[in-house]
């Protein structure tokens, strides 16, 4: 078999309930170079098997022995590890599961995979005498450098996206506004869209006589004076103040006088 020799250096104890646990581990020992003999890999079909382990364990000069429940309680186990220290053979603990050290055990330095995998095949390569390096297990040194380089050029890439992308222009938002205004003594409801798309002002009727008559926008003033708008059935002009309330000015045609005209605004949205 691949990594083991004639005269193996290393013979793994085991229960069979703990195969395929050390069978992983001997396989990586094995990868690593260290000559460890498991029954698994070294006993050919129609060898007895009696035999075979009798004559690797007669020939090691260590014994790993794999602890769990299952193994502390079997009879094959414990006698392999009884004739290994009878023989003053270097016997290695290896914890494999929770379970009750046995006595003649406990005085041993052990290797412990029950915090982890790979801390435990780091341990029991050392302990038999091999540094060992798990390709593809684990992140390289590097890369969490990287990491954090990429992480950081991400988010130094989205701020400034954020800040520096040409703005979209805002949809124009309809500011709508009703009106109530004083004429002839009486006091009249009115309606003003001013940037609805619609461009009209409308005048409702009311019980007391009021006028009915559409505006239309002529112009938008910069300046204070408000909105002036225009009534091109009557040819009349009406300049709506922008405070909220105060004196309109309203006269009949382009070239006519002004009048004053009470103008009371009111928001709806």
């Amino acid at each position: 078999m691949s990594g083991a020799k004639d005269t193996p250096g290393t013979f793994f104890s085991y229960s069979r309930d703990d195969a395929e646990f050390v069978l992983r581990i001997t396989k990586d020992l094995r990868a690593a170079g260290i000559n460890v003999w498991l029954d698994q890999l070294d006993i050919v079909p129609g060898q007895p098997w009696d035999r075979a382990v009798e004559e690797a364990l007669e020939g090691c000069q260590r014994l790993l022995v794999g602890l769990s429940r299952s193994s502390v309680e079997s009879s094959n186990v414990m006698d392999e590890v009884s004739y290994a220290l009878d023989e003053k053979k270097t016997v290695i603990p290896v914890i494999l599961k929770e379970c009750r050290i046995p006595f003649r055990l406990r005085r041993l330095q052990y290797v412990d995979f029950r915090a982890g995998y790979e801390k435990g095949l780091t341990e029991l390569a050392g302990a038999l005498g091999k540094k060992i390096k798990r390709n593809g297990n684990g992140p390289p040194p590097w890369r969490p450098l990287w990491s954090a380089l990429g992480a950081f050029v991400v988010v130094a890439g989205l701020l400034l996206l954020w800040l520096y992308w040409p703005p979209r222009p805002n949809p124009v938002r309809p500011i709508h506004y009703s009106y109530n205004y004083e004429h002839e003594g009486r006091t009249c409801p009115g309606a003003f869209f001013s940037n609805d798309g619609q461009n009209w002002v409308e005048e409702t009727p009311g019980d007391n006589g009021c006028l009915r008559t559409r505006f239309e926008f002529r112009r938008v003033p910069s300046g204070p004076e408000g909105v002036l708008i225009h009534d091109p059935g009557r040819d009349v002009f009406v300049m709506l103040p922008n405070e909220r309330e105060g004196w309109a000015k309203i006269r009949q045609g382009p070239n006519g006088p002004w009048a004053n005209l009470r103008w009371v605004r009111h928001p709806i949205d």
